[in-house]
Parts: C-alpha cells; sequence; structure tokens
C-alpha cells in the first residue's frame, strides 16, 4: 500500500544516549496525492492535516490477521500518534500544465 502513496515521510526522534546519537522512527505520515497542493498553489496557501502514524504493532504469537480479523479492527494496526499539519509549494512551468515543476 506504501507503493500507491504520492509521499511516505518518515518522523524521527533523536535522543543522545551514553555514547552517541540515537536515531529512531517515532511515525510514519502517508500523502495519498499530490493533486490538492497543485491545483491550489495558484490560489494560496493550502494547509492539510494528515495522521502521525506509529509503527506497525505485532500480534501476539498464536494469533494472525486473518483468523482474528476482530482482533485487528478492535485494537488497529498502527497506533495513531498526533497529526503533521503540512503545506506544499507547486511551481508548475506554466499554467497551460499545471502538472509539470
Amino acid at each position: 500500500e506504501i507503493k500507491t502513496m504520492a509521499l511516505h515521510l518518515q518522523v524521527y526522534v533523536y535522543a543522545m544516549g551514553a555514547s552517541q546519537l540515537h536515531e529512531t522512527v517515532l511515525g510514519e505520515v502517508f500523502v495519498p496525492s499530490l493533486v490538492p497542493f497543485v491545483t491550489m498553489s495558484l490560489v494560496g496557501d493550502n494547509p492539510r492535516t494528515f495522521t502521525v502514524w506509529g509503527p506497525e504493532k505485532q500480534l501476539p504469537p498464536g494469533f494472525s490477521r486473518e483468523t482474528d480479523a476482530a482482533l485487528v479492527t478492535e485494537h488497529g494496526v498502527r497506533p495513531y500518534l498526533g497529526d503533521m499539519v503540512l503545506d506544499i509549494k507547486w511551481m508548475p512551468e506554466s499554467p497551460s500544465r499545471p502538472e509539470v515543476g
């Protein structure tokens, strides 16, 4: 499913450990289409809110997504971590070809 997204952003947290800086993926943001940014960039700002999803949960041993679908439906596959407000400025090559920038 990630391959069908226009953008896949990773949100990192950086922490200083005893000996080095640790970099950990905190969550991910998926942007399904850039069309709203392309069409609205000619008009003005167009910030959009996207969900920040946590890492994919692992089911306990002995459970599977196929046989225990209710468990996945009830608890979800990825936890909700928060929201990201994102605005992309698209600079089209020309007004006649807004999809090329």
